[in-house]
This record gives structure tokens, sequence and C-alpha cells, in this order.
């Protein structure tokens, strides 16, 4: 391995530190958003980014 962590825990970061709603509005409104193959949901990003920790 390379050692990069699997979880944000792991970098001493608090998931209740952790603004959700703020970075996934900022995701989706990226320069690079649309070129993806599947735009999710402001749920679905909140949720995938809930599973870093």
């Amino acid at each position: 391995t390379v050692g990069i962590p699997k979880k944000l825990t792991e970098l001493d970061i608090k998931e209740e530190e952790f603004d959700f709603e703020y970075l996934s509005k900022n995701a989706l409104i990226d320069a690079c958003a649309p070129g993806n193959p599947f735009m999710p949901t402001l749920e679905e990003t909140i949720a995938l980014y809930k599973e870093l920790f």
C-alpha cells in the first residue's frame, strides 16, 4: 500500500466538524461536474461524503 487513509477519522477529522451540505453543494456546481456520465443528487453526494467516516 501507499499509505493513503481509507477513512477521514484516520486524519483526525471529526464528523461533527465536517460540513457535508456545503461540500456537496460545491461538488455539484464544480466546473467538471457536467462532464460526469452520472450526475448525483445532493442527497447522494452527502451520503457519499458520509461514507468517508
